[in-house]
């Protein structure tokens, strides 16, 4: 998990550092990323996700090590390579994308977890960014209800129940529940 971070980090500051955003680890031991501008005064998105993963068998992957990616024409197949790494490749290619200049900035930025996946004997460390939040460590939105934290996992599908192909939000609980808001 450390190289990951450390790997994170290093991409983070090359893109965010040249445009005014700032790159720190928490007391937790998570990355945050503000992109440089933040105002209160409006409403305020952090996207979140995380870099570890359960423990897995070779039987889940058809008898592959399941920590070696595998890619085929359309997937990239291994353990983590949905929950959550697709999350973080998406924040870093983001970013990647702010610093180039091709996409615009938005209020907030980026927040990588480090242990969000129970069954560890360490504990969790999602908590710390509600801890800062609350603390003023992490900037929050003054408008009612205008803090967005979007954990970028396995938990926003096309919903097509609605009669169009628009994203669904739910709240991810454990390994095989969600919630939908409605």
């Amino acid at each position: 998990i450390g190289a990951v971070l450390a790997f994170c980090r290093a991409e983070f500051e090359r893109t965010l550092l040249p445009l005014g955003g700032s790159v720190a680890l928490d007391a937790a031991g998570n990355l945050r990323c503000s992109l440089p501008c933040i105002d209160e005064t409006q409403p305020m998105l952090w996207l979140n996700a995380h870099v570890d993963t359960v423990d897995a068998s070779p039987s889940d992957f058809q008898g592959h090590d399941p920590f070696t990616c595998r890619e085929n024409a359309t997937h990239l197949i291994g353990r983590g390579a949905n929950d959550c790494k697709a999350g973080v490749a998406f924040m870093l290619w983001y970013a990647g994308r702010i610093h180039a200049k091709e996409l615009p900035l938005f209020n907030g930025g980026f927040l990588v977890t480090r242990r969000e996946e129970a069954g560890s004997h360490l504990p969790r460390t999602a908590p710390q960014f509600a801890l800062d939040m609350a603390a003023g460590n992490l900037p929050i939105s003054m408008v009612p209800r205008g803090t967005y934290v979007c954990c970028l996992e396995n938990t926003v599908s096309p919903a097509r129940h609605l009669g169009a192909s628009v994203p669904e939000v739910a709240v991810y609980d454990r390994e095989r529940h969600s919630f939908v808001l409605v």
